[in-house]
């Protein structure tokens, strides 16, 4: 007796499956594997031997997310988007976004050369990813004991940094928010901004 194949699940499923799988390891080994084997060297360069670490790490965040944008949209060719290029304009200012998924952060640092942003502080207690945060300027979201020095520090050298041409990223909901309406903002990026 035959066993009649089942007319409801469309084999073009599967392909798109598969192609998002593929899509999404090469763009998790780029993360992974360009910066381990590529970024490293130029991040160690840029501590060794530039006069201005924090705007040279500054600079080398935003071309490795940069790069990781132009793959994806290199291998997602459903996906488009636009940037408008008044943004790529914006200097000298505090930029507060919504934050709607993990990439958000990781777009606008990949949109601005010279930016700060500030960061979930657990994200300072991870090894290599702390160092990288600390010397590119960017700040911790709490001023707990360990981190005070380095949060009063940063902001009062902000002013000094917006007046150079720097942008401060703020996400003043303090974590991501994929519902449609906008979560409560915590006010210091007001205040900061004022500065």
């Amino acid at each position: 007796m035959a066993v009649p194949k089942p007319t409801n699940v469309p084999l073009p499923r599967f392909g798109t499956q598969l192609v998002d799988l593929v899509v999404t390891l090469i763009l998790w080994a780029y993360f992974i594997f360009g910066f381990l084997f590529f970024f490293v060297l130029l991040y160690l360069i840029a501590y060794l031997f530039s006069k201005n670490r924090e705007l040279a790490f500054q600079r080398l965040h935003h071309i490795y997310y940069r790069v990781f944008f132009k793959l994806a949209k290199a291998i997602i060719p459903r996906h488009s988007w636009h940037i408008d290029t008044d943004i790529l304009k914006i200097r000298s200012s505090v930029i507060i976004c919504n934050h709607v998924s993990y990439l958000d952060p990781l777009i606008m640092i990949s949109l601005f050369e010279r930016h700060k942003t500030i960061v979930k502080t657990r994200f300072f207690h991870v090894p290599i990813f702390s160092w990288l945060m600390k010397t590119a300027g960017y700040l911790p979201s709490t001023t707990d004991e360990k981190f005070s020095y380095q949060m009063i520090n940063q902001i009062e050298q902000m002013a000094e940094y917006l007046r150079q041409g720097g942008n401060l990223i703020i996400f003043p909901e303090g974590t991501r928010n994929s519902a449609e309406q906008i979560g409560p903002l915590n006010n210091g990026a007001l205040k900061i901004a004022r500065l």
